[in-house]
């Protein structure tokens, strides 16, 4: 999402349309601070961190976001994180919204509710 900012600067929102456990889920990526996201991606280049062969687009293990974002998912997923939100979260959409927080990426992620309302995933 990040590099199609660099020749479409008012690309700013990204709809990522899901599936955990059965049940349809819909996120919303969005850009806030296209200087800090373009720094982001200019400092953890994606080569480096994403597996994109094959179809998969997933954070290599050993890579920099990778070993945070696998981290993430393991302390949520065994109770070790606060959420406060009284919502469950995939565990993934989980390791995404910490990764986007730690490293200032000028980007969040939003929960669309069965009303269709927008919430931002908040990691405490």
């Amino acid at each position: 999402m990040i590099k199609s900012t660099l020749n479409h600067p008012g690309f700013k929102y990204r709809y990522v349309y899901g599936n955990n456990n059965g049940v349809p889920e819909v996120y919303a990526l969005v850009i806030h601070d296209m200087a800090l996201a373009q720094a982001f991606l200019a400092a953890y280049p994606e080569a480096e961190n994403c597996n994109n062969s094959n179809d998969d687009h997933s954070l290599k293990r050993d890579s920099p976001l990778g070993r945070e974002f696998y981290r993430a998912i393991k302390h949520y997923s065994e109770g070790r994180s606060d959420n406060s939100s009284g919502e469950y979260y995939e565990e993934r959409t989980v390791g995404i919204a910490y990764i986007l927080e730690k490293f200032d990426t000028g980007m969040s992620i939003a929960h669309v509710d069965v009303n269709g309302n927008l919430k931002k995933l908040m990691l405490v």
